[in-house]
């Protein structure tokens, strides 16, 4: 399991046993993937949070893009919170909402597309349990690339370098979401730095998208990674922006779940 305080067990969240097939229609055409293991990191990411940019009537908000995300992030919050809360004050929540039951319902598909609004719903409806919501959101996104990423990315991600695999974001993006523009550079030293452009405007889901841009790293054989959230404006646009750096990179294949 990941060494990460108070995080869900990995096996309980272990989605790539699943078939991962009759997916919902999706607004942009996808390839079939191949299965591989799913790897486990030798220690969790680091993140900081920088300031915000400051408000511009200029700037193109993006708090109420629309689109759709994969249900495995769904399947993954359900099991986190059940471990967190009690499985007890999930049902309650999806009781009380009738989105929300859609989503946490128990045999959701991994690979249906429900709306980024009932996620941005469910992550602020948990703001008020637990001490620290971005924490929470940090370890829904690293804990769903540890369940799914393989599959998704469909090669062993330990095969290539943590620059090489992030800088590829592009091409496994629209297989988790069909909101946000992803762009990673390297950033001159040991590093990268990815800008998401047409993603909502929200803190926590920022917070989840850290979570699993750190994860991915690791899964490449990253070392200490480290993840500095920022937020800045691209073509009028607002855009959330990532430095992501690590000390060491392991060369052998990662420990096995």
């Amino acid at each position: 399991d990941e060494d990460i305080p108070d995080e869900v067990p990995t096996r309980i969240v272990r989605l790539h046993s699943e078939p991962m097939m009759a997916a919902e229609p999706k607004p942009r055409a996808e390839r079939t993937e191949q299965s591989v293991a799913t790897l486990l990191p030798s220690a969790p990411a680091t993140y900081r949070l920088a300031q915000p940019v400051a408000a511009d009537s200029n700037v193109t908000s993006s708090r109420a893009i629309a689109g759709h995300s994969r249900g495995a992030l769904f399947r993954v919050a359900s099991k986190l919170l059940g471990h967190r809360l009690g499985s007890t004050w999930v049902r309650r929540l999806a009781e009380s909402n009738a989105g929300l039951a859609e989503v946490l319902q128990p045999t959701l598909s991994p690979m249906s597309w429900q709306p980024v609004e009932q996620l941005i719903t469910l992550l602020e409806r948990t703001s008020g349990r637990v001490r620290d919501p971005r924490e929470l959101a940090r370890t829904l996104g690293r804990t769903t690339m540890s369940a799914t990423f393989a599959r998704f990315f469909g090669a062993d991600p330990s095969t290539l370098t943590p620059a090489a695999l992030l800088k590829a974001a592009e091409a496994y993006w629209s297989r988790y979401h069909t909101w946000g523009h992803v762009r990673v550079v390297d950033d001159g030293t040991k590093g990268v730095i990815a800008t998401i452009t047409e993603c909502p405007r929200d803190p926590l889901i920022a917070a989840l998208i850290e979570g699993a841009l750190g994860r991915i790293a690791e899964l490449a054989g990253a070392v200490d990674v480290s993840v500095a959230q920022s937020e800045t404006v691209v073509d009028g646009q607002h855009a959330f922006r990532f430095a992501i750096s690590w000390r060491a990179e392991r060369r052998e294949p990662a420990k096995s779940a």
